[in-house]
């Protein structure tokens, strides 16, 4: 009866295990074979790739003029036009505020709350439902209140305005 304790390995399989190991050892000499060398870093993209990068990070960190383009500056009518901006604003601004009474049912606090951008326009409450509100415009000074009729008090602006 043969020993059951120590694993007996027939000539047989010793020699499929080792043609095995071989085949696999020649397939892998045949693929380094076949794969080219890796070629070497080509100094010129690599310059070109840190120029580059190194120019946006001068653009971004010192912010050249011609990288910011022109100064924000707001928008100021001529003189002979300052009056029709001054009423068209004016006009704008009353509509913004009767939109909001009609939706919220009370007039805002601020034009800002109306939806008015404009910082030159003051508004002001004078009772409960009525209110007032000023424009300036370098000298020209006008007071639109809910009083008053906005398409009088526009008159002619708007055409004034639209005019090249």
């Amino acid at each position: 009866m043969p020993d059951r304790g120590a694993p007996q390995t027939s000539a047989a399989l010793s020699e499929a295990v080792g043609a095995v190991v071989e085949e696999s050892a020649r397939r892998l000499r045949d693929v380094d074979a076949r794969e080219p060398a890796p070629r070497p870093l080509d100094a010129g993209w690599l310059a070109a790739a840190l120029g580059s990068w190194g120019l946006v990070a001068g653009l971004l960190l010192l912010q050249p003029p011609v990288a910011s383009g022109p100064p924000h500056q707001p928008w100021v009518p001529a003189p002979a036009l300052a009056e029709a901006s001054v009423r068209y604003g004016l006009w704008l601004a009353h509509h913004r505020i009767e939109a909001f009474r009609a939706g919220q049912n009370r007039l805002p606090v601020s034009l800002a709350e109306a939806g008015v951008v404009d910082t030159s326009l003051r508004m002001s409450s004078l009772t409960r439902d009525d209110y007032a509100v000023a424009g300036q415009q370098g000298k020209v000074v006008l007071l639109l209140t809910s009083g008053m009729a906005p398409d009088s008090f526009l008159g002619r602006s708007l055409a004034r305005l639209r005019q090249p």
